[in-house]
């Protein structure tokens, strides 16, 4: 018979102390690990928020937050994955996914209105925040597949609230709001209706220099009367854009006196404007705000009513177009101005190379050249995009430019003219000036130095004799003249190859050349061979009407080497006259 035993005391004991032991070290691996998860879920998400809320204001565009299910071969699994987008969703508008890491976590994330994830959530340029669930469609690659939305979704009241959760009880929840609110504006009374949300329009301003023309912001919300401010004072991030200072008066003014006397009263030190159609209606009256750039870079202009309501524009100043040359950065204003030496275009065909640079700009760079008179019958140019950085940035956009001499003027000119870039009125507004000197160092037009009678470039020309026929009572004494580059040497054009007692002239560095026939008459009475009459092309516009002491001139087609006689068969460069 089997009998059934108890546990004593002692290992009753023994049995809890265990379990304490292992309680107490699992719930401390537990408290550790999942506490730890969770924080770093809401440390990643909160990162992401701030990317997008920045990348919103300085874009223009907006962004969007995506948060996805996280997936294996097997399909979805915990966690969630979350990345940011430049853009949003709007008909005609584009959502691109950033340079920002894709972020990860194994915690759990959920919204009260949107659910689990897939969901989205859409930042405005003026800080307004709103979301989809179930959105976007993600394939089977997990790619974003973003469709248009035609009516932005509506922001819950309350805003949104995230709940993110590890196991077992771990929780946090993060609050965003449907608009940021401006702290140290006064709040009611205010005379007028309750507030709606403000508006601010444009919601992305974009100059494209630092001192681009002015622009205006208008603030409006739908029944409200009562005055606007700019929270930030007249600054616009750190030297970037500004509000003129015209305190005590407002921008515009009250569409009343007992609105301009209604309390509160316009905050102290910050300029401010009132809604005013000026005989218009109330309902959504404008209220302005000139705002200057002044330095490049981005920022936001925050502008809020009586209530502390904000709405936010976007502020972005591209940087000065500048042209950098010869180790020497040029911009609009700089002094002294870009020249050019009258060694950067010797002849027809020599260019100059400029590399050109804008800060803040996140669109391909295309410059343009303007030439004044003297120098656009001589100059032409070209120009190639380089680096183009996804956002913008200190990071210029580059391109190259490239100036070229297509013609030689007959005498040294002094020209200029101005680069600027593709954005309407650059050129006066931002333009690169340069001057140059064209045709200052001209063929002498002696010895065998000679400008090409069309392209007006210097060449040196050589004469060299290759041999001599009999034709009746004629003989033809064949020459070679050559046309090369200023400056190179004779015995770098050709040499004589010597074998079984004849010689032969090789060209050696391929140069255009033209040939023709001198033919001498020793009195007979037979007719001369008939010549070609019409001489060899070549581009620097040399005829052949070189004719010493001949009663006849003849061409041939483009020569092989001829057999000369045996006392030339050695180097003679001989300079000729022009042709």
């Amino acid at each position: 018979m089997t009998s059934e035993r108890g546990f004593t005391l002692l290992e009753t004991i023994a049995t809890l102390a265990i379990a304490a032991i292992l309680l107490t070290a699992g719930g401390i691996w537990m408290l550790g690990r999942h506490p730890g998860v969770l924080a770093q879920g809401t440390d990643d998400y909160d990162a992401a928020l701030a990317v997008a809320r920045t990348l919103a204001v300085t874009s223009g565009r907006g962004a969007t937050l995506v948060f996805v299910p996280r997936r294996s071969r097997g399909g979805n699994i915990p966690g969630f994955n979350l990345r940011v987008y430049s853009g949003r969703p709007e008909p005609g508008a584009s959502v691109t996914a950033t340079t920002a890491m894709s972020l990860t976590s194994p915690a759990s994330v959920s919204e009260r209105t949107l659910g689990s994830p897939p969901f989205a959530l859409f930042f405005g340029a003026s800080g307004h925040v709103s979301g989809a669930p179930a959105y976007p469609r993600v394939d089977a690659a997990g790619v974003a597949q973003f469709a248009e939305i035609e009516r932005e979704p509506a922001c819950p009241s309350g805003g949104f609230i995230l709940a993110f959760a590890a196991p077992p009880l771990a929780r946090q929840t993060r609050t965003l709001a449907c608009a940021a609110t401006a702290p140290g504006i006064p709040g009611p009374p205010n005379p007028s209706p309750p507030p709606n949300l403000p508006t601010v329009t444009p919601n992305a301003v974009l100059y494209h220099w630092p001192a681009d023309a002015t622009q205006t912001l208008t603030a409006t919300e739908w029944g409200y009367t009562h005055w606007f401010a700019a929270v930030g004072g007249f600054a616009c991030g750190a030297g970037v854009a500004g509000f003129p200072n015209v305190l005590p008066s407002p921008y515009t003014p009250a569409n009343t006196p007992a609105e301009a006397a209604a309390t509160p009263s316009p905050p102290a030190g910050m300029p401010y404007s009132f809604p005013n159609s000026f005989g218009g209606g109330t309902n959504d009256a404008p209220a302005a705000f000139p705002l200057d750039p002044s330095g490049e870079g981005t920022c936001g202009a925050l502008l809020a009513d009586a209530y502390g309501q904000t709405a936010r524009a976007g502020v972005r100043v591209m940087g000065w177009l500048t042209a950098t040359y010869g180790g020497s950065s040029y911009a609009h204003r700089t002094k002294p101005s870009l020249k050019l030496p009258s060694t950067a275009f010797p002849q027809k065909g020599a260019s100059v190379t400029l590399r050109m640079a804008k800060t803040y700009d996140d669109e391909p760079l295309r410059p343009q050249v303007a030439f004044d008179a003297a120098c656009s019958p001589y100059v032409t140019f070209s120009a190639q995009p380089r680096t183009t950085p996804p956002i913008p940035s200190k990071v210029p956009a580059t391109a190259s430019l490239v100036l070229t001499l297509i013609a030689m003027p007959d005498s040294p000119i002094a020209c200029g003219g101005a680069v600027y870039d593709q954005y309407p009125g650059s050129l006066p507004g931002e333009g690169v000036p340069f001057n140059a000197t064209l045709g200052s160092t001209p063929c002498p037009n002696a010895g065998n130095a000679w400008a090409g009678p069309l392209d007006r470039i210097c060449y040196d020309l050589y004469s060299i004799e290759t041999g001599m026929t009999q034709t009746g009572g004629w003989t033809e004494a064949s020459d070679v003249g050559f046309y090369v580059a200023h400056g190179t040497p004779g015995s770098a054009l050709y040499r004589w190859i010597v074998g079984d007692g004849t010689c032969s002239m090789q060209n050696l560095i391929g140069t255009d050349f033209a040939q023709w026939g001198v033919l001498l008459g020793n009195g007979d009475a037979t007719p001369p061979p008939v010549g070609t009459p019409a001489p060899i092309a070549n581009p620097a516009g040399f005829g052949l009407d070189y004719v010493p002491d001949t009663a006849a001139v003849t061409t041939a087609p483009q020569p092989r080497p001829t057999t000369p006689p045996p006392w030339l068969c050695k180097p003679l460069p001989a300079p000729s006259p022009p042709p």
